[in-house]
């Protein structure tokens, strides 16, 4: 059977701007080390790796004492900015192999301003700063992007909540719960304080809200920031996190659904908000380099773009050290060496090719096949992600002599072939990125 894929150019989506991922929890340990430069390589450039555009970094609480880490994970504790000397550096090797922007965002205030003088909360729904401490808060978040702004790295964004549903009250990383009426007042702070700064007004945009969790509150913590006009001014889109792909019943895990309800919702009171997904991982447990997690990973991003429209998307963290299914390059700190996952090369098939690009509507008769059709300059490109375990014939509607395309499976990594015919075979198990000329 030969699957039919039929695009219309009436239905005109978003342009796609940037893809990303975290440095947190690893830029301070892989700073330095020898092999830091063919890191940021790999994930930053668009000849030598995927070309990635946007570092997320995270801006500490402090929570790293004399070397001591409270949490679980020694990596998860924090320095401040200016003694965050390898990750600052990670950064700019990054800025340097090709990012060309900037989120900071923040997991907990300052261990200073916080109730319990931790960068986590003491009980459930407890709060950990107290409002006469955001200002206090915002300075510290300004200054730091000022600090990094001086020395030249693009940071466009800053990010002071993260999160903020959750709980936070566990040994296991940095966070901070709030309310919606606490995402209210503590923007209303931080925008009055940006708008004050003469040196930062112009440079800084704030992000937000990034739940992680789109069943839960979402639309509250929308309305927080993006019902107040002069929040607003400093705000060009709303983030959120992509998790929750499993859940304990089946009537919550219906994704598409709730991505299609969050689009439409603020398509609805939000227009002229773009929509970023800034925040995901696998969530599972072990070392895993396989395409089992890269299809996972390959129909995460085309659920995403597809039924919430978005316009960035980002990984979590783009190295690990082993153990977790989350990293998309994982690192030997004792060996110095490092193995890219097949979650690292379906990345690719998207992040090489589809910034700048222009989605429109595309179909197919295959249950099996999902698809994406962009169109950029003078090129059209479709992403095929075969998700059966047999190969699949694809008829294309564009196809021009001398097309390519690139093919990630259990063999192939971003294997780039010539094709001449407009029916494809698709391997199994495939992400497969098809460029042709207009």
């Amino acid at each position: 059977m030969i699957t039919k894929i039929t695009v219309n150019n009436n239905d005109k989506h978003q342009t796609f701007e940037t893809f990303g991922a975290s440095g947190a929890w690893w830029a301070q340990v892989v700073g330095k080390l020898d092999i830091a430069d063919d890191i940021a390589k790999l994930l930053y450039s668009k000849e030598d790796g995927i070309g990635l555009n946007v570092y997320r970094y995270n801006l500490g609480a402090g929570t790293m004492k004399d070397g001591e880490s409270p949490y679980c994970v020694w990596e998860r504790a924090t320095e401040k900015v200016k003694t965050d000397k390898y990750a600052v550096e990670m950064m700019q090797k990054c800025v340097d192999a090709g990012a060309d922007e900037i989120t900071v965002f923040v997991n907990s205030p300052p261990v200073e301003l916080t109730v319990n003088g931790k960068g986590r909360c003491e009980r459930a729904l407890a709060k950990n700063i107290k409002p006469s401490n955001y200002k206090a808060f915002a300075d510290y978040c300004l200054d730091s992007c000022e600090y990094l702004l001086d020395k030249g790295l693009p940071v466009k964004y800053l990010s002071p909540v993260n999160e903020p549903v959750w709980i936070w009250s566990n040994d296991k990383q940095e966070g901070c719960h709030y309310m919606p009426r606490d995402v209210q007042k503590l923007f209303e702070v931080f925008t009055r304080e940006l708008d004050g700064r003469s040196t930062l007004k112009d440079k800084l945009l704030l992000a937000g809200t990034e739940c992680a969790d789109l069943r839960w509150f979402n639309k509250s913590y929308s309305r927080a920031v993006l019902n107040n006009v002069f929040v607003k001014k400093y705000i060009d889109s709303i983030d959120y996190h992509s998790y929750w792909l499993n859940s304990v019943k089946p009537f919550f895990s219906d994704r598409i659904a709730y991505l299609k309800r969050y689009r439409k919702f603020h398509d609805k009171y939000y227009p002229n908000t773009k929509i970023k997904m800034t925040e995901w991982c696998h969530m599972q447990g072990g070392t895993d380099c396989s395409m089992k997690s890269g299809i996972v990973t390959a129909n995460t991003i085309y659920k995403d773009i597809k039924y919430a429209d978005v316009v960035s998307w980002q990984h979590w963290v783009a190295v690990a050290f082993g153990g977790y299914c989350d990293g998309i390059i994982y690192v030997d700190k004792e060996k110095q060496t490092y193995e890219l996952t097949k979650r690292y090369y379906v990345t690719g098939n998207f992040s090489k090719f589809i910034t700048g690009a222009t989605r429109y509507d595309a179909e197919c008769d295959n249950k099996n096949i999902n698809c994406l059709y962009f169109e950029k300059n003078s090129q059209n490109i479709f992403i095929l992600i075969n998700n059966s375990n047999q190969s699949q014939t694809v008829k294309l509607p564009i196809l021009t002599a001398e097309s390519l395309i690139y093919i990630t499976d259990d063999t192939h990594n971003l294997s780039k072939h010539l094709i001449s015919t407009k029916e494809i075979t698709l391997t199994p198990q495939s992400v497969n990125t098809v460029i042709t000329g207009k």
